[in-house]
């Protein structure tokens, strides 16, 4: 999984090997910029999966909202109605 996680960029599977000798450690110590994910992923939850064409419309549904938090054109709470 190390080996994977060099070649790729992503974030390794399991929190484990960013933490082992054998994993990680090295390469994340010459890494810097990877270590805010590694610490971030106890917070993260598996994407929610959607029948059919459900799952492209609610992803295309949360590209837009993004989008026009980020161009100031509504508040993140209006976005979200």
């Amino acid at each position: 999984m190390a080996a994977w996680t060099i070649g790729t960029g992503y974030v390794p599977p399991k929190k484990g090997v960013a933490e082992a000798e054998n994993g990680l450690k090295g390469f994340l110590e010459k890494n810097k910029l990877m270590t805010p994910a590694i610490e971030q992923m106890d917070s993260v939850r598996s994407w929610a999966s959607f029948p059919g064409d459900a799952g492209l419309v609610a992803e295309q549904k949360l590209l837009d909202m993004r989008e026009q938090v980020l161009n100031g054109s509504v508040s993140a709470e209006e976005a979200m109605k």
